[in-house]
């Protein structure tokens, strides 16, 4: 909560506020990227391509993720929709490491939707945050 305080005593609307006394409050949210200190001046890559695609529902999307760092990827972080299966990451080799994603959206999923996904590199160092766009409609 973020409030704010007369810094003496004042009258606002015939109603006396001391120093004590909140003038307003207001709900904050707030999110804090806080970065480790790692340099990530070539950060993970993902060498798949993004997708923009429309399925109708029952239409099956899948799609192998696959990163790329030189020291080697520690891991793929997945933001799926409702009702998709991530599968666990599978080191390629020493520099290249995949995560596959099959979704099925149900009739009731029509719209738009987001597959977001991130790569880190050994050194804990964040690719970009990626995200394929799906519509799911009358195709």
């Amino acid at each position: 909560m973020l409030e704010d305080f007369p810094a003496t005593n004042i009258t606002q609307g015939g109603v006396q506020k001391d120093v004590t006394t909140p003038l307003s409050k207001v709900p904050l949210q707030y999110l804090a990227l806080i970065k480790d200190g790692c340099n990530c001046g070539n950060p993970p890559t993902f060498i798949t391509p993004l997708d923009t695609k429309n399925l109708r529902a029952g239409q099956t999307f899948t799609k192998d993720l696959i990163a790329m760092y030189p020291s080697g990827i520690t891991a793929i972080n997945v933001v799926p929709p409702t009702g998709a299966n991530v599968g666990a990451m599978v080191t390629v080799n020493g520099t290249t490491a995949s995560v596959n994603i099959t979704w099925t959206p149900a009739p009731a999923q029509h719209g738009h939707h987001l597959i977001c996904y991130q790569a880190f590199g050994a050194n804990r160092c964040p690719g970009p945050y990626l995200c394929d766009k799906i519509v799911v409609g009358n195709v």
